[in-house]
Formats: C-alpha cells, sequence, structure tokens
C-alpha cells in the first residue's frame, strides 16, 4: 500500500481495500449528486460527481492491524476538486485513489 503524503500523485490501495473504497463512496456521495462520467472519461479518474456546491465528503481512516495505530487522510489525498467550465462553470469532484495490481511486485522490491 502506497499512503499520498503529498508528494505522490495517488493513494494506492489493495485491489479489495480499493473496491471496498469505491464501493463506499458511490453509495454515500453517489446516492445525491450527479455523477460525472463524461470528466471520468476525459480525465480517467473514477467515482467524479458533479456537485453544486462544496460538500462534507466521508472520511478515509486507515487502521493498520500489524501495530494498532491509525491514519485520517486529509480530503486532498483523495479527493481532487476543480471547476469544469464546459456548459457553464460545475464544481466537480473526484476520487483520487487508485489501485495496486501486483502486490507481490512491490514487495519484492522493498526486500
Amino acid at each position: 500500500m502506497v499512503v499520498d503524503s503529498g508528494r505522490a500523485t495517488f493513494t494506492m490501495l489493495p485491489k479489495s481495500l480499493y473496491d471496498s473504497v469505491v464501493a463506499e463512496f458511490d453509495r454515500r456521495v453517489g446516492g445525491s449528486h450527479e455523477r460525472a462520467s463524461g470528466i471520468e472519461e476525459k480525465t480517467r479518474l473514477s467515482l467524479c460527481y458533479y456537485l453544486e456546491k462544496v460538500v462534507n465528503v466521508p472520511m478515509v481512516k486507515l487502521h493498520f492491524v500489524g501495530n494498532g495505530s491509525s491514519v485520517v487522510l486529509p480530503r486532498r489525498n483523495y479527493f481532487y476538486e476543480f471547476l469544469d467550465v464546459g456548459d457553464g462553470a460545475m464544481l466537480i469532484i473526484c476520487l483520487e485513489l487508485d489501485f495496486e495490481l501486483d502486490q507481490a511486485l512491490h514487495t519484492r522490491e522493498l526486500d
């Protein structure tokens, strides 16, 4: 797992964790906001939504079983906000998480 500390582009999660987080965000945010599918296609970001105004988004808190510690990710580490000025200015918010394709590869590189 790679957590965005401000220098990486995305927080990288194991695929199963990524899928769970994406499903939960879509359930919570997507239920009340229109999906910005065209923006997703253009930017290759996942889970983008149109917003009327800045909203509270669910917090991401990672719990590490090995040592019992937890870390709350700052909103800027997992959401990207911008204005789409195409057909009138619309606030867009996109989930900025990605998943690791081959965790074994990362483990070998660290050994």
